[in-house]
């Protein structure tokens, strides 16, 4: 499988709280790109293993946040931006085009993607209401060099819905149970005050709903895509 690797150089701000820029921090990452039809990029960022406190604070969040707990992840790649309406349109589905990349998303065990909307630190421009979907570069980027982390789309979840974080897995696998056809969502939209595009914020979907303002991120641990092994 071929990808080019290149460095990605960004800044990422501090707003006040009047939403105005009060410093800038350069940064740069390693990205890897895959090329889809049309020669349309698809740029992945690697989110670095770790420990991170998953939810809210009892007096900061919704009761669905809570409890706060430590989750272990694993090192994996995750789409740079949301999946955009060029890289998802065409003859073919670009999840199925490359079978040595993206192994289709049926059957196969995708532990990543429950992160995919958890992980976000950049910021919610308080206070901006745009009422439609942005361009993907309109907004800096969170220190990982990922955009629209929080608000343009909510952003699906492979983990099935649950009201609130009792019992959740501490080890970022897959949370599956209950009723299957409700999924979770994550961060926010354009559709959507501000104090909702919070990466913390959980919304449930169903399966089958579409909506404007829902949209997902591809991630992948490249070190199974040989065996098959993918996540989106």
């Amino acid at each position: 499988m071929d990808l080019l690797k290149r460095t990605a150089k960004f800044e990422t701000v501090i707003l006040n709280k009047r939403g105005e820029i009060v410093e800038k921090n350069p940064l740069e990452t390693i990205e890897q790109v895959q090329m889809l039809p049309g020669n349309v990029e698809l740029p992945l960022i690697n989110i670095p293993a770790g420990v991170f406190d998953m939810g809210s604070l009892p007096h900061k969040g919704e009761p669905e946040e809570f409890p706060r707990h430590n989750v272990l992840v694993k090192s994996f790649y995750m789409s740079k931006y949301p999946v955009t309406q060029g890289q998802s349109s065409g003859k073919q589905n670009f999840m199925e085009c490359r079978k040595g990349f993206l192994q289709g998303i049926g059957g196969i065990h995708r532990q990543a993607i429950s992160t995919a909307s958890r992980i976000g630190m950049g910021i919610c421009v308080q206070g901006v209401y745009r009422g439609g979907p942005t361009d993907k570069d309109q907004f800096p980027p969170n220190r990982y060099g990922l955009h629209d982390m929080h608000g343009n789309v909510w952003e699906w979840c492979e983990d099935t819905w649950h009201d609130n974080y009792e019992g959740a897995p501490l080890d970022n696998k897959t949370w599956t149970g209950g009723d299957s056809s409700w999924h979770v969502m994550r961060g926010g939209s354009w559709h959507d005050p501000p104090g909702l595009c919070r990466s913390a914020m959980r919304l449930r979907a169903h399966a089958e709903e579409g909506e404007g303002y829902f949209g997902f991120r591809v991630a992948v641990i490249f070190g199974g895509l040989e065996q098959g092994t993918s996540v989106c």
